[in-house]
């Protein structure tokens, strides 16, 4: 006969099974606890690089918004500049002080006129 009955073995063995499966709940717990804490610290690095990706994005909008806004006012300047060159030199030609290359402005205006005339057709009472 063995020292150990077969019962006793198998008391053992089940025992031992039981602690094995304690170690391994314990384990799956331990594990799912680092999980949390790995989703919590992944959550805060995601919150961290979104609000500095939208710092950046924000720092670069407004940069470029002021860029675009000194172009503008630099364009509309030179716009209104340009406008007020033409009427200034529109009013020297009314007034007679720049000639054009047909001449004066009453000059052009007779010539136009004439030529109007002369391309009329003839309106008699036939």
């Amino acid at each position: 006969m063995s020292p150990n009955p077969p019962g006793d073995a198998v008391t053992a063995a089940a025992s031992q099974l039981r602690e094995l499966i304690r170690e391994g709940r314990e384990l799956l717990k331990d594990l799912r606890a680092e999980r949390r804490a790995v989703e919590a610290l992944v959550a805060g690095v995601r919150a961290s690089v979104e609000a500095a990706v939208e710092a950046r994005i924000e720092d670069a909008v407004t940069r470029q918004v002021a860029e675009l806004g000194n172009a503008t006012q630099k364009a509309m300047q030179k716009s209104v500049a340009k406008v007020g060159a033409e009427f200034d030199r529109l009013a020297r030609i009314y007034l007679g002080t720049e000639r054009q290359p047909g001449g004066t402005l009453e000059e052009l205006t007779r010539k136009h006129l004439a030529r109007r005339l002369l391309d009329r057709p003839n309106s008699g009472g036939n």
